[in-house]
């Protein structure tokens, strides 16, 4: 049921990402997040987010440990911006399911992607923990 339950929220912060950072006819090509798929994008993503929220991001926090202490907690922003570009590369290189992909454009898009992750990853693990 955990596994459910985090697939579920994960998916869910893919499309909160979305939803606030969605490419629009206003920002031009090339900008926001591109996702394409519809939901089942957002559930295999849900699907690797979760793996490597279980497998490797325990391993990037070790090695960030001392950066965590220096900056003061701001290390979890590049950890967290591993994760979304690992997340990406997944489902849009390696995997390369049919017509699944998930992109943020541009490079203050994904630091502002990258913010709005950590918050959200911070909601999450409060609700997994309960």
């Amino acid at each position: 049921m955990k596994i459910l339950i985090s697939i579920i929220l994960n998916a869910l912060i893919l499309y909160a990402l979305y939803y606030f950072l969605g490419a629009s006819e206003k920002q031009g090509l090339g900008a926001g997040i591109e996702v394409h798929g519809g939901y089942v994008a957002f559930i295999a993503g849900g699907v690797v987010l979760g793996l490597i929220n279980a497998f490797i991001k325990p391993i990037l926090n070790l090695l960030a440990l001392p950066f965590f202490f220096l900056f003061f907690g701001l290390a979890s922003l590049i950890v967290n911006g591993i994760t979304l570009w690992l997340l990406q590369y997944v489902l849009n290189d390696f995997l390369q399911i049919a017509d699944i992909s998930y992109k943020v454009n541009g490079g203050f898009d994904f630091i502002v992607a990258v913010a709005i992750f950590s918050i959200l990853n911070i909601i999450y693990t409060l609700i997994l923990n309960k």
